[in-house]
């Protein structure tokens, strides 16, 4: 029983861990796809992928690596011009995004459109087939805890912050995934999963300064609001000093 609910937490992590960068990457660069479709397909995948890796002993190692990765290769064969065209959006959205946040140019070509649905899943599926490997197979955390803890930078490479949804998860699956190594006695080292803490509360502070740092020079330069309350508060002194020097 205790096996089963080991193997229902690996499940679990990777469910959460991919869900987690496939929404920091579509909030940061706001990228436009069939959500539902995609977040479907590439959970089903890990989870298929997730279980192979725990029958690998059963199956065969070569049998655990083909299926996952030769499922990919298949869709990149028989969808090659829509993977491309994909591609090529994800690519424009996120030079767009970091040309905006950095003011500087770096080649795109403006406005795009299309959609990132295969980009995004071939993406989720090899973000899902590296999770799996990370959680179930290797005896330590320390690349399934760096994976995650990097993708907490993504919105800030743009001027973003994390959303909660996005920081709740990766503050909930990085802890549970090195907890999970060291309960069933893997010589886990504990400093994987403290750097990578670190690494979340470093990068949500310096880039929540940032943000912050923008929040107020955008109302100073389009509403005056930091005028404005000075100025109230300015009148609101004025007065109750002449209130003071009149009751004298």
């Amino acid at each position: 029983m205790r096996k089963w609910k080991h193997h229902y937490a690996m499940l679990l992590y990777v469910y959460m861990g991919v869900s987690r960068v496939l929404l920091a990457v579509t909030n940061a660069f706001e990228l436009e796809y069939q959500r539902a479709k995609v977040f479907s397909f590439v959970l089903v995948f890990s989870g298929i992928t997730t279980i192979l890796f725990l029958m690998k002993k059963k199956i065969g190692k070569l049998v655990v690596w083909i299926v996952p990765f030769g499922s990919i290769l298949v869709l990149y064969l028989v969808q090659r011009e829509s993977v491309h065209e994909s591609f090529w959006y994800i690519k424009e959205k996120i030079l767009t995004a970091i040309e905006d946040y950095l003011k500087i140019y770096l080649g795109s070509k403006g406005n795009v459109s299309g959609t990132a649905d295969f980009g995004m899943l071939m993406f989720g599926a090899i973000i899902g087939v590296l999770l799996a490997c990370g959680i179930v197979c290797m005896r330590h955390s320390w690349f399934s805890v760096v994976l995650l803890g990097s993708s907490i930078l993504i919105p800030f490479a743009v001027g973003k912050v994390p959303q909660i949804a996005e920081t709740a998860l990766c503050l909930f699956v990085i802890p549970g995934i090195v907890s999970e190594k060291m309960g069933r006695k893997f010589q886990a080292n504990r400093q994987p999963g403290v750097i990578g803490m670190a690494l979340a509360v470093v990068a949500f502070g310096v880039g929540s300064f940032f943000q912050g740092t923008q929040i107020q020079d955008y109302l100073q330069d389009k509403n005056g609001v930091p005028k404005q309350i000075s100025q109230f508060l300015e009148e609101k002194s004025l007065a109750l000093y002449m209130r003071i020097i009149n009751g004298k």
